[in-house]
């Protein structure tokens, strides 16, 4: 899986294993785009990012109904 990463020097192309060296690595703001979310992607969210599961289940299971949770 490629993704998009936007530094100060531009828009540069990734693999989804040189993220977490270069979030650490980096000062600053990252914006990394995953144009679908995939099993590749739900991977780097919730491993690389730390993303709890039913945030990253919320993005690969499209659903058109709002949720409120009390």
């Amino acid at each position: 899986m490629q993704v998009n990463v936007i530094t100060a020097s531009g828009v540069e192309q990734f693999g989804a294993d040189e993220l977490p060296a270069l979030l650490k690595e980096q000062d600053g703001l990252i914006w990394v785009d995953i144009p679908s979310c995939d099993a590749a992607a739900a991977s780097v969210l919730t491993e690389v990012f730390g993303f709890h599961p039913m945030a990253v289940k919320d993005c690969v299971e499209r659903n058109r109904v709002p949720k409120v949770h009390v």
